[in-house]
């Protein structure tokens, strides 16, 4: 009587919800693709394509593991699964800061030479 009586419809459970959400994963790694691929059709925007590119295949890949996990059980599956998902967002995060301080960046450059422009014309005035 050492068993849990209630192990075995969890794990079922567990499957089904599992294939499913395997599905949604990939799907959303196609959209994400799809997104980059539109993303990098101005030549300016490729550095926001290609990272949307990358996760989104990495997003896809990761929910194939999934997949491929709840059918086999495999526990090498879940990492490899769990590892694809977590760098899908690594590289996600890592984009978002760098055009965020890249942003940042343009906005000071912009301030500057506003200013500086401001500064140039008054004294030309004067």
């Amino acid at each position: 009587m050492n068993e849990n009586a209630y192990s075995a419809p969890a794990v079922q459970h567990a499957a089904r919800v599992e294939i499913k959400g395997a599905g949604w994963t990939q799907f959303f790694g196609i959209l994400q693709i799809i997104g980059g691929i539109l993303y990098c059709l101005p030549i300016f925007t490729i550095p926001i394509g290609l990272p949307t590119i990358l996760s989104g295949l990495a997003l896809y890949r990761g929910g194939g593991m999934a997949r491929a996990y709840s059918l086999s059980r495999d526990p090498d599956l879940a990492d490899q699964a769990l590892r694809e998902m977590l760098r899908s967002f690594r590289i996600l995060g890592l984009a978002f800061l760098i055009l965020s301080l890249l942003m940042a960046a343009a906005i000071l450059f912009a301030v500057l030479i506003g200013s500086t422009a401001g500064i140039l014309e008054s004294i030309q005035n004067q």
